[in-house]
């Protein structure tokens, strides 16, 4: 017995055993091994009290062979977890269980092939699909009670819709707003608007919400001038914040912008800001073009410009209405305590989104496991994607909510997953599990899955 790295106990020569061992110092059976439990307690003359462990194990290592003292020292003199993994395995356990997770943790890698996929789940669901470009991960810690979507600093996400489509037709929108929830600790881009779909080739570029290098938040129009209005607080302290800016032309040079941090208005006039340069009634530039999440180009030509044009931190529910929040909405959007609610609010309940960005699920084109069935009472019916009937052999690419009525009586809830074509190996030995909820609606029962919002569990 060697703890801590030196022998303790047992002695360099042989131990005899008590009885018949036959060569075998152990007895001969078939088992399990049981970490935190033994059954020391029955019949073992130095029995523990507890039969059960209470404390902290971690990197509990079964070898199939005698580890030298060498050995040991090799193990204990390690630093890092990943250094004693390469130590172990130099050794070829038979089994290792490092024990770093519970079981339960959020899987935060990719899933499938790259280029990620960012749905739109506003009034107009699918129309303006979030295209990834680098790479992303989920930050279990989001709000709503759902995961947020986590920026690296190189990473944003360009909108598919652009012109000739009716919102973003040139002029491109005059009368908007725009919501977020946001954490960062650094300065970087929420959102922004320009007439290149990626983020090189820009000859227009406003509309845009940034932080500065010391924290404050800053909205950018550019009416043929540079218009900026700034948050007199910082808000780079690592919390979750929720961001409103409302833009509305009033005249040819004036028009009303407004920003609201965390339910209150910080920013911008109640009555009419004048804006620099011949607007012509246009708060914001005239041209068509693209959303980026993510990233803007305000750090080209604004005074108050980031240290990054990119978004180091996460982001989630981000929201365009082609209408002016009130107060009144402001403080109702940002009071919702569940990603179901906020989508119902920004769905008509209190205001009708343009596109929605959730942020709580990178989505993948080609991810394996494309519909999901629900056996309702032996009564079976395809709920992801909404078809009428069994689940349909070629996937329908999209996502929604789709609400299935409940009997009066109610029997188990059975969810089914189809695959339509072969797991990738990044998908191997992962499960879903399957978000839903029951509410009334109507007058009756119904469960509500949202596929998108699972949680992908190791």
């Amino acid at each position: 017995m060697y703890v801590d790295g030196n022998l303790v106990a047992g002695s360099t020569n042989d131990e005899t055993l008590p009885g018949s061992a036959g060569g075998n110092p152990a007895q001969v059976y078939g088992g399990w091994w049981h970490l935190g439990w033994s059954n020391a307690g029955q019949g073992w003359p130095d029995s523990p009290t507890n039969s059960f462990f209470t404390g902290s194990l971690s990197d509990v290592t079964i070898y199939p062979k005698v580890v030298t003292l060498a050995n040991i020292t090799t193990l204990y003199a390690q630093t890092s977890e990943t250094n004693f993994i390469t130590a172990a395995d130099l050794l070829t356990p038979n089994s290792f269980w490092s024990m770093q997770d519970t079981g339960t943790n959020l899987y935060t890698g990719s899933i499938g092939a790259s280029n990620p996929t960012f749905l739109d789940e506003s009034n107009n669901p699918g129309t303006n699909t979030g295209n990834g470009i680098g790479t992303f991960s989920l930050d279990p810690n989001g709000v709503l009670g759902s995961p947020a979507t986590l920026f690296n600093g190189t990473s944003y996400i360009q909108t598919s819709t652009g012109p000739p489509t009716a919102f973003y037709s040139s002029p491109g929108p005059q009368t908007f707003s725009i919501a977020a929830w946001f954490k960062t600790t650094t300065s970087g881009s929420i959102i922004g608007f320009s007439n290149s779909q990626t983020d090189t080739g820009q000859s227009s570029w406003d509309r845009q919400l940034w932080i500065d290098p010391t924290g404050h938040l800053v909205f950018g129009l550019y009416p043929n001038g540079i218009y900026e209005l700034k948050s007199p607080n910082t808000y780079n302290d690592g919390n979750w914040h929720y961001v409103v800016v409302t833009v509305e032309p009033v005249n040819a040079t004036n028009a009303t912008v407004q920003m609201y941090v965390d339910g209150n208005l910080v920013a911008g006039s109640t009555n009419d800001e004048t804006l620099p340069g011949s607007a012509g009634g246009n708060p914001a530039q005239v041209y068509g073009g693209w959303w980026h999440l993510g990233w803007s180009n305000a750090g080209q030509g604004w005074p108050d410009s980031p240290t990054n044009s990119f978004f180091t931190g996460s982001l989630s529910d981000i929201t365009i209405f082609s209408s002016v929040l009130s107060t009144a909405n402001d403080s109702q959007l940002y009071a919702q305590t569940s990603q179901v609610n906020y989508l119902n609010a920004v769905r008509g309940t209190v205001a009708s989104s343009n596109s929605f960005w959730p942020l709580t699920a990178v989505v993948n084109s080609n991810i394996p496991c494309n519909y999901i069935g629900l056996t309702i009472s032996g009564s079976s019916s395809c709920i992801y994607p909404n078809y009428s009937g069994s689940c349909p052999s070629t996937p329908i690419a999209a996502g929604l909510f789709i609400n299935e009525p409940i009997p009066t009586t109610l029997g188990s809830l059975v969810f089914t997953t189809g695959l339509v074509t072969n797991p990738p190996p990044t998908c191997l030995n992962l499960h879903v599990s399957v978000g839903f909820q029951i509410e009334t609606q109507n007058g009756g029962f119904y469960a509500t899955l949202n596929h998108l919002y699972g949680y992908v569990l190791l």
